[in-house]
């Protein structure tokens, strides 16, 4: 399917990837495009027609005010509005906010919340560790299934689809009873690390599919491999677009390689305390998965875990990660904001690539380095830098059309080539916390900014600035404060 729709001048040239094709179109014209390319598209002149004042905020009170505040957040509770540290549910429901004021305050964490057939584990921060990061965070519910099995929801449309496979790993041989929910024989296999197996449904319908780990055994979902190959079989089968929800149970340690993998239709995933690790694509594709809490304990492993989730808006990351690979957020073209705590040191390549919607990064102590195209979101307004960074990558802001301002701590030592390429908004950039002149790598740094205005350094050192390498180029715009 297609439509015809005219590219916003801010946009030009529009490129965008899906499923792997790259499309690049002209602005200021009509063109005709794929559904999904018009799609992203919206998304992002929506971004633009929201008020400033909005996305400086980022959904959060600027102090004072009673928890809880007035108002009705969507999905949550009444009566509640976003703040800075935000307690969620399992599906992305807003159940308590504070200020960092009012945080600092509390005595204890909020009443933890309840689900049928689940048991709530506890938040995944502690109120210790949210004193001490003392800034905005977002914190999540974790739950484990109430009888300990992982739930496989899954609905089956096609008869012909008739062979479901299932891959996992396991430490001790027939040590997972598989119950595939139609009535017929459980399973177990005879045999430790990867497994496989198939079942047949004679019918269309919903089921659940529970693992029964035996004590002592651990569980891996998926398997590792370098094959393609998700919990459901190889990613071009039918069968890995019917899995709706996921509630995961005891023993289970690792979410491998491509686990969930294009599961289109799946919607909620619960993720316990003994899962520690989530691996590379892991939801890669899941397009209908809207929100995500990491528990305390687990982290993030080889990049593009959340890649191309389209629908996803809430992502609520514990101080235990402390690293995001390539493209982890990737044509996340729904998530609007993200929290990274201080634990995070290393930000990977094209990270938040085509997230559309995206209006505010602030980068977490300890990250030394913006990563080539790290941002590539067109729609950021506001960029934080924190005192620990020391290079931006090349191309590391490329293309942030509506990025007005940005700070320069006087950390930063070098700009690499191309690092604020097509930031067509870009007004001011601000270094006059700086002692000296960084290196700047290219002339090419802030090519194709036309609406800079000025490069705001500190007065004593503007004919040094002036005159440095590859600076010289930009002598017109250097003004000293």
């Amino acid at each position: 399917m297609s439509k015809k729709i005219t590219i916003p001048t801010c946009m030009s040239p529009f490129k965008v990837t899906i499923n792997g094709e790259e499309y690049t179109y002209p602005s200021g014209v009509e063109v005709e495009v794929p559904d999904e390319v018009a799609h992203i598209i919206e998304c992002h002149e929506n971004a633009l027609h929201k008020p400033i004042e909005e996305a400086n905020s980022g959904g959060a009170s600027s102090g004072g005010g009673s928890p809880e505040g007035g108002g009705t957040s969507s999905g949550g509770k009444p009566n509640v509005k976003e703040k800075d540290v935000n307690f969620y549910d399992y599906d992305g429901t807003l159940l308590h906010s504070y200020t960092v004021e009012e945080a600092q305050d509390l005595s204890e964490l909020p009443e933890l919340p309840t689900q049928e057939g689940l048991i709530c584990q506890g938040w995944n921060w502690t109120l210790e560790d949210i004193k001490a990061h003392n800034r905005a965070v977002d914190v999540g519910a974790t739950y484990i299934t109430d009888d300990g099995k992982t739930r496989l929801y899954i609905k089956i449309e096609d008869v012909l689809l008739s062979d479901m496979s299932l891959y996992f790993s396991q430490t001790v041989a027939n040590g997972v009873t598989i119950d595939w929910g139609d009535g017929s024989d459980t399973q177990t296999l005879d045999r430790t690390g990867n497994v496989n197996t198939t079942h047949t449904y004679a019918n269309i319908g919903e089921y659940v599919i529970t693992l029964d780990p035996a004590d002592g055994c651990k569980v891996e979902l998926g398997i590792n491999n370098s094959n393609s190959q998700s919990m459901f079989g190889k990613l071009s089968e039918g069968y890995i677009h019917k899995l709706r929800r996921v509630e995961i149970g005891k023993l289970v340690t690792k979410l491998n390689t491509y686990t969930f993998f294009n599961s289109y239709e799946l919607t909620s995933v619960v993720i316990p305390k003994n899962v520690t690790s989530v691996w590379f694509r892991t939801f890669y594709c899941c397009r209908s998965l809207t929100s995500i809490i990491l528990p305390e304990g687990s982290g993030l492993t080889n990049g593009e875990v959340f890649h191309e989730c389209r629908k996803l808006k809430k992502v609520v990351i514990p101080k235990s990660v402390t690293s995001f690979g390539q493209q982890e957020f990737a044509n996340c073209i729904s998530l609007t904001s993200i929290i990274l705590p201080d634990s995070v040191k290393y930000m990977g390549n094209t990270m938040f690539q085509n997230c559309y919607l995206l209006r505010n990064i602030v980068i977490p102590i300890g990250v030394t380095e913006i990563n080539a195209s790290l941002a590539q979101a067109k729609s950021i307004l506001s960029v934080v830098l924190s005192q620990s960074v020391k290079t931006i990558g090349a191309a590391g802001f490329s293309t942030c059309h509506s990025l007005p301002k940005i700070v320069i701590p006087k950390t930063v030592i070098e700009i690499k080539s191309e690092a604020f390429r097509d930031c067509l908004s870009l007004v001011s950039i601000d270094f006059s916390q700086h002692e000296s002149v960084p290196t700047l790598g290219s002339t090419n740094a802030f090519y194709n900014t036309g609406s800079l205005r000025e490069i705001r350094v500190p007065m004593a050192l503007v004919d040094q600035w002036k005159a440095a390498t590859n600076w010289s180029t930009y002598a017109d715009y250097i003004v000293g404060v």
